[in-house]
């Protein structure tokens, strides 16, 4: 807007001459500049003490959940690593093929047996815990191939020892666990054998407790006996 030099009256300076006087008003004293290329113009924002105090408090709020987040990770790794660590051998003494308790019939040929492939396994007597325990192995039919017999703690997963042919050959007799913890060997080959052909040995029962057997041919496992020895 121009002040118009004749009449005083504003007047946009768009115009040629004052629409009351019939001034020109190019040469008017310029009231208010119209520049339509420039926006209004906002004062600069500025963050209010409020403002900041919510925005540190959100930061921190954030900041928390990010360490809860990680640390539920950690947990639920640290749960699967623990269930990781299970041996399959502990897996196998929650679902037997056959388990043998001190109700479970044991002399040779007893109607149920426990039983696992061809053979058929007679513990012959408990002493107190450690004691070398006397286990027939009674093929009820010919076996086919050899078999291999390991041994392991079903609290633990650790395996146990085996006192079977070709130990005790000339007669010898296992010592007590506890007196001897590394005689006998850790797992046992039973030959290929006819029906009948008992085979003797001990198994090394370190104590009480649940006890998984297991019998392998050179391909996969063939099955296993989980004993259950009580406290004497």
């Amino acid at each position: 807007m121009v002040s118009c030099p004749g009449c005083g009256r504003a007047v946009s300076e768009w115009a040629a001459r004052c629409p009351v006087c019939g001034s020109d008003v190019a040469d008017g004293t310029v009231l208010v500049d119209e520049d339509w290329d420039t926006g209004p113009g906002f004062p600069p924002l500025s963050a209010t003490p409020n403002a900041r105090r919510h925005g540190e408090i959100w930061v921190r709020s954030a900041g928390f959940a990010v360490i809860v987040g990680v640390l539920a990770v950690l947990l639920t790794i640290g749960n699967l690593t623990r269930h990781q660590s299970v041996s399959s051998h502990q897996v196998l003494c929650a679902a037997p093929t056959a388990t043998w308790t001190p109700s479970t019939p044991t002399y040779v040929g007893a109607p149920g047996a426990a039983r696992v492939g061809p053979f058929t396994f007679h513990p012959a007597y408990f002493g107190p815990p450690g004691t070398p325990t006397r286990v027939i192995i009674h093929p009820v039919t010919d076996s086919a191939v050899a078999l291999t017999m390991t041994g392991w703690s079903c609290t633990t997963g650790r395996p146990f020892r085996f006192w079977y042919l070709p130990i005790g050959s000339y007669g010898e007799l296992p010592q007590p666990v506890g007196r001897a913890p590394n005689e006998g060997a850790l797992s046992v080959t039973l030959p290929v054998l006819t029906a009948g052909d008992d085979y003797l040995g001990y198994m090394l029962f370190p104590g009480p407790g649940r006890w998984d057997v297991e019998l392998s041919n050179a391909k996969a496992l063939v099955g296993n006996i989980l004993f259950v020895l009580p406290k004497t």
